[in-house]
């Protein structure tokens, strides 16, 4: 048999809707102050979310609110003139690079590249783009034996001169300058063989596609990634010379 209630009337006789608690122990009524009827959810903000709760409304504050547990229910967050409010708490990702130096054997970039700088694939990584270069090779000095150059990077030239300048000499010494090319398997191959040097004097030596060939002195040919200079000394005799470079595009 259905439990009854005794029915509640307002200060003029007219019945309050009501409904029975969860204790089933009673009713209450559903109307709260100037007639409003209650309307809620099961749970209360931080409580585990269950049942099907009337997820509307919120709450006004003026600070972050404090974080809760995962799956809990919590109010919508408004600020103090009712609007709501949604928080990014990460920094946002311009998705720009941070600053750094121009720098040969850049990786692949992952983010956008920005700047002037023009990058050159080398088939692994990129280099910076380069103009017209010179710088020494080997400094003026007296020898008396073979000198076998560092191997030389390349980047983006097409045409090199190679300066071999002789300041002194003693005796009878007799010397010979080549250019080198070398191979991705690290093979050395002649580019120029230039003739035997036995006295003062600047010789210039060229590798360059639009050169007008000369025997041991130019040749039409591209100059490769990587490139050495060796000059070979026939005898034990002094010589005082440089070695200079100037790379063109």
């Amino acid at each position: 048999m259905a439990k009854t209630y005794a029915l509640e009337v307002d200060s003029g006789g007219i019945p309050v809707p009501q409904y029975e608690n969860a204790g089933a122990t009673d009713t209450e009524a559903m109307k709260g102050t100037n007639g409003a009827i209650y309307a809620g959810g099961d749970e209360a903000h931080d409580a585990a979310d269950d049942g099907n709760p009337i997820k509307i409304g919120g709450k006004a504050a003026n600070s972050a609110p404090t974080a809760v547990s995962a799956g809990d229910r919590v109010n919508a967050y408004f600020d103090l003139s009712g609007r709501l409010v949604v928080l990014v708490d990460q920094a946002i990702d311009t998705e720009l690079p941070a600053a750094a130096a121009l720098a040969d054997g850049t990786a692949n970039p992952t983010a956008p590249t920005v700047g002037a700088a023009e990058l050159l694939y080398n088939g692994a990584t990129f280099d910076r783009k380069r103009g017209n270069l010179q710088g020494a090779l080997l400094a003026s000095a007296a020898r008396a034996e073979t000198q076998t150059g560092a191997d030389q990077t390349n980047y983006n030239g097409r045409g090199l001169h190679i300066i071999l300048d002789v300041t002194a000499i003693t005796d009878t010494p007799s010397i010979v300058l080549k250019i080198q090319g070398k191979s991705a398997s690290g093979v050395y191959y002649d580019l120029l063989e230039g003739v035997a040097v036995t006295g003062t004097g600047t010789h210039i030596y060229k590798v360059m596609p639009w050169a007008t060939a000369e025997a041991n002195v130019a040749v039409a040919d591209m100059l490769p990634r990587t490139w050495r200079v060796v000059v070979t000394h026939a005898d034990a005799d002094s010589i005082t010379y440089s070695v200079d470079f100037a790379i063109d595009n």
